[in-house]
């Protein structure tokens, strides 16, 4: 992980630390003991235009806008009081700073130039349910102060940044930066219905709780495995509209491709992306990528299976008119297998911001 963040580093060019600016130019101080650190500048589109490790870098020239300031502690155990400083070169003046006492992933919105407005915000690097904010739904409060995210209004299109929860179907999904795209860090949850294993189609939409062989959804959302892993599609139901927030979508598999080259490539890719417990053959995961994959097993016609042993996560691209790409992680090793299966399984399912 240390090489892809020095390969990060390198993206830094003369076109965006050159002396010719015509925009505004900036400094960025990131001060720590932790080499692993790393972090870069995403626009809101999710491109990163700069990146970075400890250090000063001065001069940076960036064009007014909002931006994302993201951190990343790539071996995962967490930084130790590092402090990161943002200022204009030419004046001086604080864009931001601050320490970062505990967590292994954070980020916040910045305004550069004075020509642009934007709502900032920053996750606060806590599993608390608690966003700090300085301008959110019309509503100005002092920067720093936290709103309870069952406060947020999911139908008012505001800007989150990754690392923020994000409400959809009465339910708050954590989020992580991951690549320069924010996914979901958890299984998509949503269900409308569910069916028991024996019910499976590869044109009409089911959904399945694993374990579960009724068809009462409230009885499917208060089981354990619901509560842990989600629900598991196929392939018609991960396709329909509703099962990620406006905004959001299923990965395609050229998404999840860019997601293990990121973390050094699919057949190292697990070990970052699998949870740190609930694996069997102590095959568990560092979770240092933040996707927190679990083994949620999968459902088929005539029953579930791979609980503990397997994770399946459906991608939104099609193989052929009877079958679709998925990414596979299993207890036994750490490749992200790339496979694709017939539409009828039930698999887990991810969102990612457009």
């Amino acid at each position: 992980m240390k090489d892809v963040l020095t390969a990060l580093a390198c993206l830094i060019s003369v076109s965006v630390l050159g002396q010719d600016c015509e925009f505004n130019t900036i400094n960025i101080e990131v001060v720590g003991a932790d080499a692993e650190i790393g972090w870069n500048i995403t626009q809101d589109n999710g491109w990163s235009v700069v990146s970075g490790e400890l250090g000063t870098y001065p001069n940076i020239c960036l064009e007014d806008g909002c931006y994302s300031f993201n951190m990343y502690d790539a071996n995962g155990n967490g930084w130790n009081e590092t402090t990161i400083t943002i200022s204009y070169s030419l004046t001086n003046e604080i864009i931001f700073s601050g320490t970062l006492e505990e967590g292994n992933v954070a980020s916040l919105t910045i305004l550069i130039g004075d020509t642009v407005e934007c709502q900032t915000f920053s996750y606060d690097g806590n599993d608390d349910g608690c966003v700090n904010v300085d301008d959110i739904l019309g509503l100005l409060v002092e920067y720093g102060q936290c709103l309870d995210v069952e406060d947020l209004d999911v139908e008012d299109e505001v800007f989150i940044s990754c690392g923020d929860y994000i409400n959809h179907e009465g339910y708050n999904y954590s989020t992580v930066l991951i690549g320069g795209e924010c996914w979901f860090s958890e299984n998509c949850r949503y269900l409308p219905v569910v069916s028991s294993s024996s019910a499976s189609s590869e044109n009409s939409p089911y959904f399945y709780v694993y374990g579960y062989e009724g068809t009462d959804a409230p009885a499917a959302m208060a089981t354990e495995n619901y509560d842990t892993y989600g629900v598991l599609y196929n392939w018609p139901a991960v396709m329909t509209e509703a099962i990620c927030p406006s905004g959001w979508h299923i990965p395609s598999d050229g998404e999840f491709t860019q997601l293990t080259d990121f973390l050094g490539g699919a057949n190292i890719a697990g070990e970052q992306m699998k949870s740190t417990s609930g694996w069997n053959n102590n095959g568990n995961g560092s979770n240092s990528s933040g996707f927190d994959g679990r083994p949620g097993g999968y459902a088929e016609s005539g029953g579930f299976g791979g609980s503990g042993n397997n994770g399946y996560w459906w991608s939104s691209s099609a193989s052929g008119s009877s079958s679709a790409w998925n990414r596979d992680l299993s207890s036994n090793h750490n490749v992200v297998s790339r496979v694709f299966n017939f539409r009828s399984y039930g698999f887990s399912a991810r969102c990612v911001r457009d």
